[in-house]
C-alpha cells in the first residue's frame, strides 16, 4: 500500500517565507527608496526668488513643515497660508500651476513635506520660481520640487503583492494535495480492510 500523503509540509514553511518576506521586505526598500527620492528633492527658502533646474516632466511642489537646508533646520508648522507662487521659464514666459490631483505628503527623517501645487515642464532649463504672502510678510518657508515621488511606489508595491499571493497559494496549494492524498490514502486503508474481513 502506497504511504504518499503529497507534498511535503515543508512546502508550508516555504509559503510562509514567501508571504513574510512580501510583509517585511518591500517595507524596508519602500522606506529606503523614498527617503533617497526625498532627500533628492530641489528645495529653497520662501518668501524669495529662487531658482529650479527642471527636465521636461510633470513635477509636483510640496510644502516642508519639516525641513533642512544648508545645515539651517526649519520647523514652521502643518499648515500654509497666504503664499501665492509663480513659476517662469528663463525667457520669462509663465509655467501654469495647477492644484494637485490628488493630495500626497510625505514624513521620513527630517522632512514632512504636503503637496501644495502641480505643473508640467516641457523644455529642459532653468525656471524661476517666485513666492510671496498676500498682504502681511510670513514666516520663511521650505517649498521643494521633484517628479515621480509617488509613483515610484507603484512598482515595489506590485512585486509585494505578487509575492504575497504566490506564498498563500503554495500554502493553498500543498494543504489541497496534501489532503486529497490523505483521502486516497484512507481509501486504500479502507479497501484492504474490507478484503482481509471478506477473506477470513
Amino acid at each position: 500500500m502506497s504511504t504518499n500523503v503529497g507534498p511535503s509540509r515543508w512546502w508550508y514553511v516555504a509559503g510562509v517565507i514567501l508571504w513574510l518576506g512580501a510583509c517585511f521586505t518591500p517595507a524596508v526598500t519602500l522606506s529606503r527608496g523614498m527617503q533617497e527620492k526625498v532627500s533628492g528633492l530641489q528645495r529653497a527658502v520662501f518668501p524669495g526668488q529662487h531658482q529650479f533646474d527642471f527636465a521636461p516632466g510633470k513635477y509636483t511642489a510640496f510644502y516642508e513643515s519639516r525641513s533642512a537646508i544648508g545645515g539651517a533646520l526649519y520647523a514652521t508648522g502643518a499648515s500654509l497660508s497666504g503664499l501665492s507662487c509663480g513659476l517662469t521659464r528663463d525667457d520669462g514666459s509663465a509655467v501654469k500651476l495647477k492644484s494637485p490631483t490628488a493630495a500626497s505628503s510625505y514624513s521620513l527623517g527630517g522632512y514632512a513635506g504636503a503637496s501644495i501645487f502641480q505643473f508640467e515642464v516641457a523644455t529642459k532649463g532653468a525656471y524661476r520660481m517666485d513666492c510671496a504672502y498676500d498682504g502681511d510678510k510670513g514666516q520663511r518657508i521650505v517649498i521643494s520640487a521633484g517628479s515621480g515621488l509617488m509613483s515610484s511606489l507603484v512598482a515595489p508595491i506590485i512585486v509585494a503583492g505578487l509575492i504575497s499571493l504566490l506564498g498563500l497559494g503554495t500554502i493553498i496549494v500543498v494543504r489541497v494535495k496534501r489532503k486529497r492524498a490523505l483521502r486516497a490514502l484512507l481509501g486504500q486503508g479502507n479497501e484492504l480492510h474490507a478484503h482481509a474481513m471478506v477473506k477470513s
